[in-house]
C-alpha cells in the first residue's frame, strides 16, 4: 500500500506542476494524504482546495471530512450544516451532518441528519451508513442493526465495508467491525487506507488486531 500512496504522491506533484490552478488536485492530494496518515498536511491541501474553487462540493465536503479525521470536528460540522441548509437536496452533506453529530455526541441531530441523508439519495447503502451509525451512537441499537444488517447485503462498492465498520465500533462489537475492515481490505476499498485515521474507530485504535491487518501492507 505504501507503494501504491508513493505513486499517487508523484501523480499528483505532476499535476500539481501542469496546473497549480486546478482545485481538484489539491482535494485527492489531500486524500491520499489522509490515508497516509499525514492529517496536517492533508488539512493544508484540502483548505487550498478549497481557497482555489470554494463553489465546489467536492472541495467543501473534503474540506469538512479532512478536518473531521484530524480532529477539529466542531469546524468541520459547521461546514457540513451550512451546506446542508444551502443545499437541502445533497445527500453528502446530511450525511456527513449526521457522522459528525453522531460523534460528538448531538443524537437528535445526528439521527435527523441520517434520515434527510436516507431520503436523499433513495436509499444508496453507502449513504445509509451514516444513520446506521448516528442510531448506533444514540442507543437505537436494534434498528442500527436491522439497517446495518441490511445495508451489508449490497456487493462492494456501493456499500463500503469500512464506513460500515464503524457502525459496530459503535456498538461495540469489535469483532464484527474488524472483519467488514478485512473485507475492505480484500475488495481494495479505497477508504480502506484511510479507515485507520477515522475518529470513529475509537476503541479499536489500540488493538492489536487493527494494527496486524494494516501493518501487512
Amino acid at each position: 500500500m505504501q507503494g501504491q500512496l508513493q505513486l499517487g504522491l508523484a501523480s499528483l506533484a505532476t499535476a500539481e506542476l501542469l496546473d497549480p490552478t486546478y482545485s481538484r488536485t489539491f482535494s485527492y492530494l489531500a486524500w491520499v494524504f489522509r490515508a497516509a496518515g499525514r492529517l496536517n498536511d492533508s488539512v493544508v491541501a484540502a483548505r487550498k482546495a478549497a481557497e482555489l474553487d470554494p463553489h465546489s462540493l467536492l472541495n467543501r465536503h473534503a474540506l469538512a471530512w479532512t478536518l473531521f479525521c484530524a480532529g477539529e470536528a466542531d469546524e468541520a460540522l459547521h461546514i457540513e450544516q451550512l451546506m446542508r441548509s444551502e443545499r437541502p437536496y445533497d445527500e453528502l452533506a446530511h450525511a456527513y451532518t449526521a457522522i459528525i453529530s453522531a460523534w460528538l455526541g448531538i443524537d437528535d441531530e445526528a439521527v435527523r441528519a441520517g434520515r434527510d441523508a436516507m431520503e436523499q439519495s433513495g436509499g444508496n447503502p453507502a449513504i445509509l451508513t451514516a444513520l446506521s451509525y448516528a442510531l448506533a451512537c444514540s442507543g437505537s441499537a436494534r434498528e442500527a442493526h436491522e439497517l446495518a444488517a441490511r445495508i451489508n447485503l449490497d456487493a462492494p462498492p456501493r456499500a463500503p465495508r469500512a464506513h460500515l465498520a464503524m457502525t459496530y465500533v459503535a456498538l461495540g462489537e469489535a469483532e464484527t467491525a474488524l472483519e467488514l475492515l478485512r473485507q475492505a481490505r480484500s475488495e481494495a476499498c479505497p477508504w480502506f487506507p484511510a479507515a485507520r485515521f477515522d475518529p470513529r474507530i475509537g476503541s479499536l485504535q489500540d488493538d492489536a488486531r487493527l494494527h496486524a491487518l494494516y501493518q501487512r501492507d
